[in-house]
């Protein structure tokens, strides 16, 4: 099965959205139990970090592309997907 542009930019950012979540809650618990600067911690904190800034690039860059897309279409066909109008 392939994902559109559209599906898998939404599904990237859902991805960036729930890393960002639990790494905030990661955050927060190791700060309640003194953890927060120890060497795990920090290494996994770090990693879902690189999984988030990913994820949001390619949620930006996917949405962009659609967004191209759209207005090229638009613009070959002359419809307004807005009204429903051709000009």
């Amino acid at each position: 099965m392939k994902l559109s542009t559209s599906a898998q930019a939404k599904l990237y950012a859902m991805t960036a959205l729930a890393c960002g979540i639990w790494l905030i809650q990661s955050v927060y618990e190791s700060m309640q139990d003194g953890s927060l600067l120890s060497w795990p911690t920090l290494i996994f904190s770090a990693c879902l970090l690189v999984v988030i800034l990913h994820t949001t690039h390619q949620a930006v860059s996917g949405m962009q592309a659609v967004r191209r897309s759209q207005a090229e279409e638009e613009r070959t066909t002359g419809d307004d997907p807005a009204t429903g109008r051709d000009d």
